[in-house]
């Protein structure tokens, strides 16, 4: 989500999440809205989390699929899960966004699969960065976002590679 919506822009995309994953409940939405590290800080807390949340949940019942589809989902999640996907891969597969799969998973008590690929990850990024890359080259190799990168990159204590 671009960071420069407003509260009806993150309401819209949120309403399309929502669509995609069927009926969500007001504890997961107001986690995934948390967790979703494109959507505004503003609207994380208070006032603002109240009124997106109300925004969401109160219009309308938002259940675009479904029971049948949505058990389909499911069940297809715990076979991407059990194979060994992490989050993000599971996400991209089932075109949603990486805080669902990350809600479902905690809902079903699901350790992270990411823990043992994220020193692989780190390993493919360090040699990357070491080769002299960018943050958008890196992003771009690793099919992330350059905030990722950034994010990890500070993390280690690297700093930036020039163009």
């Amino acid at each position: 989500m671009p960071t420069g919506l407003g509260i009806r822009g993150v309401v819209n995309e949120l309403n399309q999440i929502i669509m995609c994953d069927g009926e969500v409940e007001k504890e997961d939405l107001i986690f995934m809205i948390r967790a979703d590290s494109e959507i505004p800080d503003r609207y994380k807390n208070g006032k603002n989390l109240e009124v997106l949340v109300d925004n969401l949940i109160n219009p309308t019942k938002y259940s675009a699929k479904t029971p049948r589809s949505l058990k389909e989902k499911h069940k297809e999640r715990f076979e991407l899960y059990n194979r060994g996907l992490n989050d993000v891969e599971i996400a991209d597969k089932q075109k949603t966004t990486v805080a669902t799969i990350t809600n479902w998973r905690i809902k079903h008590k699901l350790p992270s699969n990411s823990k043992t690929q994220y020193k692989e990850v780190h390993k493919k990024r360090l040699e990357l960065h070491k080769k002299g890359l960018t943050d958008r080259k890196i992003a771009d190799n690793e099919g992330c976002k350059v905030t990722a990168i950034h994010n990890w990159r500070k993390r280690n204590n690297l700093e930036a590679n020039k163009k």
